[in-house]
């Protein structure tokens, strides 16, 4: 048996890897996917641009892997696609697959019915971090939903020690709110916030809520 046969071993060596070769290693097998792919999802950057040195992840990818992320870095107002996605309900039937030969159903108008549903937007499952990191310094508005999608972040993960925010854009009272529905926070850090008088309280009670 080879030594990497383990996947104990696997685990440890993949603490030792950078991106590169932890890329290489989940395409070896199956087995070495499941070992070493929580070391390239584990610390997560979305920026609001991309790079030559970094580039965001594949939405489907991010679908499928959100919840091996256990720190999140959300740089610049982040792309709201990033935050939540479009899903069918869950209760809509999808159609069958066609049969050869037989009478195809009429394709579905361009312009969606009044009766029909609009997908929703849900969530992806970062549901276990440890550290959620939110820096918006630039002069561009946040998305329509961008906060509250921040705030369902925060509701999923009870488990969070750390969150930083950096904005010069005042967050929404939720925010506020959904912090203070958290375990103590081990820490809580604040950079560049104006915050109006009337949020003074919420913020209060969202630091009171934090170790440090």
């Amino acid at each position: 048996m080879n030594a990497l046969d383990i996947p104990e071993i696997r685990a440890s060596v993949g603490l030792h890897l950078d991106n590169a070769d932890l890329i290489s290693c989940v395409r070896v097998c199956r087995a070495w996917q499941a070992s070493f792919e929580p070391y390239i999802w584990s610390d997560l950057l979305i920026s609001s641009e991309e790079s030559s040195s970094h580039h965001r992840p594949y939405l489907k990818g991010l679908l499928r892997n959100a919840h091996l992320v256990t720190q999140l870095t959300l740089a610049g107002c982040s792309p709201l696609e990033y935050l939540v996605h479009r899903s069918a309900e869950p209760d809509e039937e999808q159609p069958p697959e066609p049969v050869p030969g037989s009478i195809q159903p009429r394709p579905p108008p361009l312009l969606p019915s009044p009766h029909s549903r609009a997908p929703q937007q849900r969530p992806y499952g970062f549901c276990n971090l440890f550290t959620l990191v939110v820096s918006n310094n630039r002069n561009d508005s946040p998305p329509h939903g961008y906060w509250e999608a921040i705030a369902t972040i925060l509701s999923q993960n009870p488990r969070l020690n750390q969150l930083k925010i950096s904005s010069i854009h005042p967050p929404p009272p939720l925010l506020w709110r959904a912090i203070c529905s958290l375990k103590p926070l081990q820490a809580l850090y604040l950079y560049r916030l104006a915050i109006p008088p009337e949020h003074a309280r919420l913020l209060w009670d969202a630091c009171s809520n934090a170790i440090s």
